[in-house]
């Protein structure tokens, strides 16, 4: 503000442009932060010019791959393992993303008949694979 009252509008002087140019305080936190940037120092790759080795996002871990792995296949173990009225409605809902409504009309049943295997594939699925946790 001092700049721009004793320079009004004509704009700043050269001089007037280094006056007017914040300054770190020692005590700042830009002070502080322009201390650690300088610190910082960045992993090129090695001298054979190999990029640095970081570690996979965890979900991309081979643990964790060979684990959701092995949870798939129990999944559709147990989905091949039910009747196949329930596993109709099952794939109906959970694959064709339709209603109960939608499962009977589709698969010339009732709302409540549809209802009743959908519900009965779900505890099915539940018991056959309960101990996930």
């Amino acid at each position: 503000m001092k700049c721009f009252r004793r320079y009004g509008c004509r704009g700043f002087a050269p001089a007037a442009a280094t006056t007017c140019r914040p300054r770190l305080r020692p005590g700042s936190t830009a002070s502080r932060t322009r201390g650690r940037l300088a610190e910082f120092e960045v992993d090129a790759g090695d001298a054979e010019g190999d990029p640095p080795d970081y570690p996979a996002p965890a979900d991309t871990q081979p643990e964790r791959l060979l684990e959701r792995a092995q949870l798939a296949g129990r999944l559709l173990v147990a989905i091949e393992a039910l009747p196949a009225a329930q596993r109709e409605a099952f794939l109906l809902a959970t694959e064709g993303g339709l209603t109960v409504e939608e499962i009977g009309n589709a698969t010339g049943t009732g709302f409540e008949t549809a209802k009743s295997r959908l519900r009965y594939a779900y505890s099915r699925l539940r018991t056959e694979l309960g101990n996930l946790q």
